[in-house]
């Protein structure tokens, strides 16, 4: 009688714990976004930029000499411009990528990125009057 209580309780310990390790996870669409996805700044003009799709987030900067951002985790950021073109009117791209792991179907998981392009504007001259 005790080796059938015995393995009767070995045999619902093991349904129970391979009912936890299968379950599935929230699933998501395999993609996540930023917006906006393009801002034009001059030199000391801020954005703020909203990551969605995703549970965790990480920004990273193409060119950190370019500009700052006020946060490198997080649903958002404020990215603020440190750079001026110069008076040739060119402009210069900075790349804003954010990452974040997404949980899908069976524990497993991917990494998903997105991007926004901050587009360096010359700050305008003062004419003399």
């Amino acid at each position: 009688m005790r080796k059938f209580i015995a393995l009767f309780a070995f045999a619902a310990l093991a349904v129970f714990v391979v009912s936890l390790t299968s379950c599935e996870t929230e699933s998501v669409n395999g993609s996540i976004s930023i917006s906006p996805s393009t801002v034009q700044l001059e030199k000391d003009e801020s954005a703020t930029f909203t990551a969605s799709g995703g549970y965790e987030y990480s920004w990273t900067l193409s060119d950190e000499s370019l500009g700052i951002l006020s946060s490198r985790s997080g649903a958002s950021t404020t990215y603020t411009s440190r750079y001026d073109p110069g008076s040739n009117n060119a402009s210069v791209i900075q790349i804003l990528t954010v990452s974040s792991t997404i949980a899908g179907q069976n524990t497993s998981q991917a990494l998903a990125t997105a991007e926004a392009q901050i587009e360096h504007m010359s700050t305008p001259v003062d004419e003399p009057v």
